[in-house]
């Protein structure tokens, strides 16, 4: 399903969406729903913390560049994305951003937002997918994404830095202690045996004692890594 109210304007083409342009064809149906008080409170309050390090002059009402509450859905360049914190299962708030913004500058704003000092290294991670941004994409503008020109992005913001697209990063537990964890980075072209030896070295265990388990995305585990001599991807990680 998809909130047609945020898709009026196509970035790419700068021209208003027809209902051809967004597949919108005989006997569709559509869904009228109402904003409910929370999201139209968390809106505001979302851009109000966007005002204090983002304002543009039709954000005003008057030459005393007076807030205005703005209204996302008819505003082309407003998009919404909906955040967690690692750290925080609790922790979900929904904030406006622009589209014109780069990865990087997202970051930066989302760590003002949730007071994150700026030198703490973070990185993002797609909820839908599951997916790590990695550090090639921080120049790249949010208006380049198809998810993010549509609005209600999911992200979380982690602990660690940026992986680059030739590493694979990892989260690494000691099992009977799920609480404590390391950041891993490994070419992906390494073998698991180089990376197993690293990985019980900082743990500070011993290598022939220990085997890797994968884990779900609960946590749970599902089954060892056997192949130690044969690249991650040989083992679906």
């Amino acid at each position: 399903m998809r909130r047609l109210d945020r898709l009026k304007y196509d970035v790419e083409k700068q021209r208003d969406h027809t209902l051809k342009s967004l597949g919108i064809g005989d006997n569709a149906q559509i869904v009228v729903e109402q904003k409910s008080d929370d999201e139209l409170k968390m809106e505001q309050d979302s851009f109000s913390k966007l005002q204090s390090d983002f304002v543009d002059p039709k954000f005003t009402t008057n030459s005393k560049t007076t807030e205005t509450a703005i209204n996302v859905d008819e505003t082309e360049n407003i998009r919404s994305v909906i955040m967690h914190k690692e750290e925080d299962p609790e922790f979900l708030e929904r904030f406006n951003v622009d589209i014109n913004w780069t990865i990087l500058e997202l970051l930066k704003k989302l760590k003002q937002f949730m007071g994150i000092p700026e030198s703490e290294d973070r990185r993002l991670r797609r909820e839908y997918d599951n997916s790590l941004i990695v550090k090639e994409e921080l120049g790249v503008p949010l208006k380049d994404y198809p998810e993010f020109r549509e609005g209600g992005v999911r992200l979380k913001v982690e602990y660690g830095r940026f992986p680059s697209v030739e590493e694979l990063a990892l989260t690494v537990a000691l099992y009977g202690n799920m609480d404590f964890r390391l950041r891993f980075y490994f070419k992906k072209e390494s073998t698991i045996a180089d990376g197993k030896e690293k990985i019980c070295k900082e743990f500070g265990v011993e290598l022939r004692k220990y085997r890797l388990w994968r884990t779900d995305i609960s946590e749970d585990l599902q089954y060892v890594v056997k192949k130690e001599r044969q690249f991650w991807d040989k083992n679906h990680i």
